[in-house]
């Protein structure tokens, strides 16, 4: 079953609670108004699926990737978890190092962590480094249709790099 992405609700990664409005980029650097969580993703939706839109412009700390990790391992919604990159226009290292440790948490609670939304930079940037490898990654359709069924996965490697 395909996931879409669009007409959801934004809420919070760490508390889910519903976000009033998205705000404008690149204008946005704020935090939940309810848990504090520097707000650098939207989780979207409320299925079988935790689908977190990245705010571009937005850098996470490690402590807000700790942070994410245990409350969706608490909450035992690590099965799936995919981050949507559609609103990124290029990947640097330092976010790039916060995913793998996004997905090496995910992982270790035995969970599934997936990629879309990639642009050819971003694609381009995940191939050069051979993170395509590491990574699972899904294209997105402009109806805005994740393909996450097991067909639409280009990769699934179980090691870190």
């Amino acid at each position: 079953m395909a996931h879409s992405l669009t007409d959801t609700v934004d809420r919070c990664p760490v508390c889910g609670v519903e976000l009033a409005a998205r705000p404008c980029w690149p204008f946005f650097n704020g935090s939940c108004q309810h848990c504090g969580y520097l707000l650098w993703c939207f989780r979207v939706g409320a299925d079988d699926v935790v689908v977190l839109s990245v705010v571009p412009d937005v850098m996470p700390e490690h402590k807000d990737i700790e942070r994410l990790c245990e409350a969706l391992i608490r909450s035992g919604e690590v099965a799936r978890v995919v981050v949507d990159l559609s609103d990124i226009d290029y990947l640097d290292s330092l976010l790039t190092a916060r995913f793998v440790a996004l997905h090496r948490g995910i992982r270790a609670a035995e969970g599934r962590f997936v990629l879309c939304g990639l642009n050819r930079l971003v694609r381009d940037t995940l191939h050069y480094y051979k993170l395509d490898e590491y990574f699972e990654l899904a294209d997105q359709s402009s109806d805005g249709s994740t393909g996450l069924d097991d067909d639409s996965i280009e990769s699934t490697v179980a090691g870190d790099p």
